[in-house]
Formats: structure tokens, sequence, C-alpha cells
């Protein structure tokens, strides 16, 4: 086809946009593949779909994806003098054969595809009827370019439910979700239909641009309504105050001193959990409580040390740490060193999913769906599985667990099932969560982690004394600051300082 004497500035825009949102949704291994896949490569993975659901006696009707890959053929020859010199055009057709090749191994999830593309085909306008004759024409450029970012639309969402960790656990809540959109979609397709069919311009370019405009902000109101109501019904169902636990966070945080406790995220061992290297995805930090060692004949040097280097004001630390990474979703508890009702196991498994949900709140839908609307009550047992079912859909969560021999034992049984449970190194196709404890050495714990990596702060020394040197020597410091004679007690306050040191690392 010769190229047309004009292009429209607006309509090459349009689908620049659309094509670099869609980019970059994308991973760069699959935007190689959708470069370089042919419409006959779409054929071909088709019939090898069919022959592969046949061998399995679950073959499925495919012919109903012929009229979309014949539509998309027409367009294509349509479309391409806009495309001309740019990578837009393959993205229209590359990224069904994904679609194909993931969904075939679930027929739920590959029957819903198929019906969408059956629509989708239903939708389109004829191309090939008025192509020629109306090439040139700015309206049918600005039609053409509005169908590509609907086509494109369509896949970016349904690439964004197919390449999701654990897609098909997820598909029915994510797929009800896309729902909104691609009724939108197919709606914006069957108008442009009716413009081409009619060979008329029955709407400017600016009233079809706010049409369109108009019924994606609709969709997306009524989405994020819908959602808005999922999320709250989900956090009504985990009832639990999670102020609690930010409030504790908050205070054991403000009681380290600066410095005091960065040799930890230096350790190989937390390095290794922290980066997914570790054998095992748990990590158990332990020591006597209060303490950052055991020293009876040194007791000054023990409470320093509770505050320096205890536990708990290590967690505190851990947490903030993690809070800092955007990629990382972070749920924690610290127990209560005085008996708490929130500490019982099954708060406690509220308390984490609602922190998991309130950071992923597309998880809402899944428990909207598969737990509210089905009646389920929120017992241990049910919060047990689910918090290992969003775990699997996630790839970084972080779950940070202070002072676990607090609790009684039976409670202490049934939290120690999940934190072993959520740690568990699963296949590589599903993602494990990292699990990092903070308790006392007691046996119950010891032996459900005895095969996990540890660190013992009794054992870190060179940490210790380098804490005590780091907190002597500042308090000195504010010391020498306050007194307009610092200068004349320099000797005495060294001595002081060191002294102190000293008789604190036990020297």
């Amino acid at each position: 086809m010769p190229p047309p004497t004009s292009l429209d500035s607006q309509a090459l825009s349009q689908i620049d946009q659309a094509f670099k949102t869609f980019y970059n949704a994308v991973s760069q291994d699959d935007a190689r593949v959708f470069n370089s896949t042919q419409l006959g490569d779409v054929r071909a993975a088709a019939l090898d779909v069919q022959r592969r659901l046949a061998a399995k006696q679950s073959s499925r009707n495919l012919r109903r994806l012929q009229p979309l890959l014949e539509g998309i053929t027409h367009y294509s020859g349509a479309v391409e003098v806009l495309c001309n010199g740019t990578p837009y055009l393959p993205w229209i057709w590359a990224p069904i054969k994904l679609c194909l090749q993931v969904a075939c191994d679930h027929l739920g999830a590959f029957e819903k595809l198929i019906k969408a593309y059956a629509a989708i085909a239903e939708a389109l306008p004829r191309f090939d009827i008025l192509a020629v004759a109306l090439k040139d024409h700015p309206d049918f450029q600005q039609v053409l370019a509005t169908v590509y970012c609907d086509i494109l639309e369509f896949h970016r969402r349904a690439y964004r439910v197919f390449r999701a960790s654990s897609w098909a656990r997820f598909f029915d809540s994510s797929w009800a979700r896309f729902d909104f959109c691609f009724a939108a979609i197919l709606d914006d397709l069957k108008r442009h239909a009716d413009l081409v069919d009619k060979e008329a311009n029955a709407f400017s370019m600016l009233s079809l641009q706010q049409l369109r405009q108009q019924c994606v902000d609709d969709v997306a109101k009524r989405e994020q309504q819908a959602l808005d109501k999922q999320f709250e019904s989900t956090l009504a169902w985990l009832d639990v105050r999670e102020y609690d636990q930010e409030d504790r966070i908050r205070n054991l945080s403000a009681r380290c001193h600066p410095g005091t406790s960065d040799w930890l995220f230096d350790h190989v061992r937390y390095c290794k959990w922290r980066s997914g290297s570790s054998a095992s995805a748990l990590l158990w930090v332990h020591g006597i409580p209060g303490s950052g060692m055991c020293c009876e004949a040194h007791a000054w040097r023990a409470r320093l040390m509770g505050l320096l280097l205890g536990k708990s004001v290590l967690a505190a630390q851990v947490v903030k740490c993690l809070q800092t990474n955007d990629s990382c979703t972070v749920a924690y508890h610290v127990y209560s060193h005085h008996g708490d009702e929130n500490d019982r196991a099954g708060t406690v498994l509220r308390s984490l999913t609602r922190q998991v949900v309130r950071q992923r709140r597309d998880f809402a839908s899944l428990i909207y769906g598969d737990y509210l609307l089905k009646g389920r009550e929120a017992s241990t047992h049910t919060l047990r599985e689910l918090i290992v079912t969003l775990a699997s859909g996630m790839s970084d969560l972080c779950v940070v667990v202070d002072g676990l021999n607090e609790c009684e034992d039976a409670e202490m049984r049934d939290t120690l099932l999940t934190l072993t449970t959520l740690s568990a190194k699963k296949q590589a196709a599903v993602n494990s969560c990292k699990v990092l404890v903070f308790s006392t050495d007691i046996p119950n714990i010891g032996k459900a982690f005895k095969k996990a990596p540890s660190i013992s702060l009794n054992a870190e020394k060179a940490a210790i004394d380098n804490a005590i040197r780091i907190f002597i020597h500042d308090k000195f410091e504010e010391l020498r600051l306050d007194r307009d004679d610092s200068q004349a007690f320099e000797g005495l306050f060294t001595d002081l300082e060191q002294q102190m040191i000293a008789k604190a690392q036990g020297l």
C-alpha cells in the first residue's frame, strides 16, 4: 500500500503513547520476543496449542480465534502506514501467542481468554472494506490509532494477569477486575466499527477522543469504587488494632543509639537471608532476655547491652530498614513482655495479613471473593492458609517477629507452625517468604529452628564492644559540647571515657 499523502500527528502520538505504556509493563525478554513475532507465528502457536489440548483430550474450539486473526490481519494492513519505521506493529498480535501458551494448561483461564478474543473479533471494525478509500483521511487515521490503543490496553491487562506470580491461583480475582476495563474496550471497538461500516464521520476527532476518555474515566472510577469497597470490607474482616504494633516499633526504634546496630546489616548470615541466597528463608537471632550477651559478673554491661543490642531494639531497626526498601513488603509483630490478648496466634496472623493487604491492595479482591463472599471465618487455620497463599503471589515478603518466647506454649506452637510454613522453600516457580525471628534461646524455639541459620547475640563480642565504644564516646562528646570549660577537663574526660569503656567491655 503506498504511503498516504499526510499522516495525522495526533494519531501518531496516540499510538506512540499506547506502545510506550505497554512496553514499560513488559519484561525485556518478552519485549524482544514481541518485536520478532510474526502473524504466522501466532497461527502456528494456536495450532500447537490445539494439538496439545487434543493430546490431553481437552480440545477446545480454537476456531473462535480465527476471526480475530483475520481481523488483526486486515487491521495491521491498514495501520501499517502509521507504524512504518517503528516497532509498534508486532505488538498488535505478538501477546496473543504468549497468552495462549501460558493459559493452555489451565482450562478455566484458557476458556475465558478465548471468549475475550472472540468478543474482540466481533467488535473489530472491518478495515478490509474501507481501508484503501479512507487511508488518507485524518478521522480514519484517528480511528486506526484509537483501535490500536484499545488492542494494546487489552494486551497490557491480559499480560499483567498471566505474568503475575502464581497467576493461576489469583486468576479469578484478577480477571474479575479486568472485566471492568474489557467491557469499555469492547464498547469502544463497536463504536469504531459503526463509523467504518457507515463510511461516515459521525463524530469529529475531538468528540471521539472525548467520548473515549469519558468512557475510560468512568470505567476507572467504577473499578476503583469496587476495589475500595473490597479493601474496606477485607480490613473489617481482619479486625485488629495495627497501631499497637506501630507504636511498639516506633518506641523501640527511638531507643536505638546511632551506629550500634549497623553490624547486623553487614553480618554475612543476614545479608544472605536478605538477598535470598541462603539455603533457608528463615533466620533466627537469639540471645538472653533484654541483653546482647550473658555476663553475670558484669551486670552493668548486660543492662547497657539491653539498651544497645537488645533483640527488640534490633528487630525494630530491621523493620525500619526493610520499610525503606520500596520493593519489599514488610509485616511484623512485636510480642508484649506482659502478656497481651493481641499476642494470640490468630490475632498475630490477622495483624500480619492486614499489614500485607494495606501494602498490596490488589489482594483485597482475592480475599473478598474467596473468603468474605463465601462466609469463611477468620480462624487461625484459615488465616494461616491465606497468608501462605498471599506470600506465594509476592516476590519479596519479609516477616519479622520479635519476642516469640513471651507467649504461651500453645500459642507459640501455632505461630511456629505458621513461620516455618511461610519460610519453607518452594518450587522455583513459587516465591518463598523471608522470615526473621528474634527471641530468647529456649528449647521449643530452638527445636523448631534447629536447621535454620542463626545469629547468637551472645557470640557477637566484637559487635558488642564496638557498640559500647560508640555509645560511651558519643555521650562524652555531648558532655564536652555542653560545657564551656571542656578543654580544661579534656584529660579527665578522656581517662573517664576509656575507663568506662574498659569496664563495660569487662577488661
